[in-house]
């Protein structure tokens, strides 16, 4: 199994986590939060980091800052997402944190 074969899902599932976000985005019925403006760019950093195939640790560390803004975000209750949309990204990204810790170079 090379590299590839772990990085190319993992950078799928990430990809996933982006489209759930934008899809969340479009259902909002209020306008965009700042915090969910650094979600989005943290997410999209994500992706960016799998394609460059960045150390999984690295990796991980994205995906836990990721997780504490979705938990931030379900915290103060402020986010344009619905509780259960931030509980769904908690999930997937909950998902590829487990992912990234099954790496043969983690």
């Amino acid at each position: 199994m090379n590299l590839d074969d772990e990085y190319n899902p993992a950078h799928r599932h990430a990809v996933e986590l982006q489209g759930k976000f934008h899809d969340f985005v479009r259902q909002a019925p209020t306008a965009y939060n700042p915090q969910d403006t650094v979600l989005q760019h943290e997410i999209h950093t994500l992706v960016g980091e799998l394609e460059s195939r960045k150390e999984p640790q690295a990796i991980e560390n994205r995906i836990k800052i990721i997780q504490r803004g979705i938990r931030d975000a379900q915290i103060r209750g402020d986010s344009m997402l619905h509780y259960e949309h931030l509980n769904d990204l908690q999930r997937h990204s909950e998902i590829l944190r487990q992912q990234m810790r099954r790496f043969r170079n983690y």
